[in-house]
């Protein structure tokens, strides 16, 4: 794909519906507790084991950090940006480890995601940030000069021109410097593999109506339907290309890989159904988990997410329980053959 989706008429309706749902306030951080629930349980040991006791902020703060040393001002760049409410606590977490002089580019193709990200800026933090309105497609065009640590949390599941974008990043990334990534790798438009969603709908039956209910549809869905989220903006428009296309270009260093047959239980639409103070609640969505973990161990479905650090130099590898970044890449190709003893799953698009 290269630039000529400028002048394609539905990408610029696309573009136009991505920037209306930012418009309208959509609160990019608001998730139900049954992720919380999990991510503390089943996710947060792989973390720990291929990256120490560290949070998300010290995820990207560590090796910003050690590209830095030896550098008069620093320079960082967050690949879609939003809000800003990473990357100010981020700012505030290298402050807090001794960086105090260095420049933060953040990008992002809403100018209303910018506006509100200027509004919690600190006066103390404003020289630390330039901050760039720029399609990311051709993110090339609105930022300059190199870079001794690059980012992108939860926005390349968002972009189209993913070949152009990474070979631009391999030729700003400084060497011995971090691309560090924290986004989705399932299925386009975040739907299941056809593996996985023959789980889901064994699973669907012996949940209650509470639980079947999508809280942002407001409808009860007596049966599983798959919802393509690429059918409205840019939400998962190439999500199964990101992985395989980083490791064509780049060698991970940490990767921790995860989800999978978990997401429709623990995501915005019908993750809000699960009441953490009900113990059947509990154990239902720890008994999912479990399995999730059990066929990601086998190898009959692949992660739909991951958090990641790439550096264009050669390097060893530590990953969690066998999920390699090579190990996690889904051929789009390949459906195994059992999953022809299912019905297809309905799919869902979504108008906007």
């Amino acid at each position: 794909m290269g630039v000529e989706h400028e002048m394609d008429p539905d990408y610029q309706k696309k573009v136009e519906q991505q920037l209306r749902q930012f418009a309208e306030g959509f609160d990019l951080h608001q998730l139900p507790a049954a992720f919380h629930h999990w991510s503390h349980h089943f996710l947060r040991p792989g973390l720990t084991e291929v990256y120490g006791q560290i949070d998300l902020n010290d995820f990207y703060a560590i090796p910003f950090i050690e590209g830095a040393k030896g550098k008069n001002r620093p320079r960082f760049l967050s690949i879609g940006c939003g809000d800003g409410a990473n990357e100010v606590a981020l700012a505030k977490r290298l402050v807090e480890r001794g960086l105090t002089d260095f420049e933060f580019v953040c990008a992002d193709l809403s100018s209303s995601l910018l506006e509100r990200f200027e509004k919690i800026l600190e006066p103390s933090l404003r020289p630390l940030f330039t901050l760039a309105d720029v399609d990311l497609n051709r993110i090339d065009t609105g930022i300059s000069g190199q870079f001794d640590g690059v980012m992108a949390s939860h926005s390349l599941h968002h972009l189209v021109e993913l070949e152009h974008i990474f070979d631009w990043v391999k030729e700003v990334l400084r060497p011995g410097c971090v691309f560090a990534i924290n986004d989705m790798i399932g299925r386009n438009g975040h739907m299941r593999w056809p593996e996985t969603a023959a789980f889901v709908q064994m699973l669907w039956p012996i949940l209650n109506d509470r639980q079947r209910y999508h809280a942002r549809l407001k409808k009860l869905y007596a049966e599983f339907e798959d919802i393509d989220c690429s059918s409205s903006g840019f939400e998962g428009v190439r999500a199964q290309d990101i992985l395989a296309l980083l490791v064509e270009r780049f060698y991970p260093r940490r990767f921790l890989a995860g989800g999978g047959l978990i997401d429709p239980f623990i995501e915005r639409g019908f993750g809000f159904g699960f009441d953490l103070a009900e113990e059947r609640d509990r154990h239902m969505l720890e008994f999912i988990a479990k399995l999730n973990d059990a066929l990601l161990d086998n190898g009959q479905i692949t992660p739909t997410l991951m958090l990641a650090h790439f550096y264009k130099e050669p390097g060893e590898e530590k990953f969690y329980r066998g999920r390699s970044a090579r190990a996690s890449i889904r051929n789009p190709n390949a459906d195994p053959a059992w999953t022809s003893n299912y019905p297809p799953v309905k799919v869902i698009r979504v108008n906007s």
